[in-house]
């Protein structure tokens, strides 16, 4: 099921390759997704 949002709204992250990194099902907070996204950049 990659790729497939089960819950509304899911936020994926995906990494350099467009594979998903992250995913939250429900609301996200700026600060949790602003987290998310710079884990992954720090990944390569």
């Amino acid at each position: 099921m990659q790729g497939k949002a089960v819950a509304t709204p899911t936020t994926l992250v995906l990494d350099r390759k467009g594979r998903i990194a992250a995913r939250v099902s429900g609301p996200v907070t700026r600060a949790t997704l602003e987290g998310l996204v710079d884990d992954v950049l720090a990944e390569g």
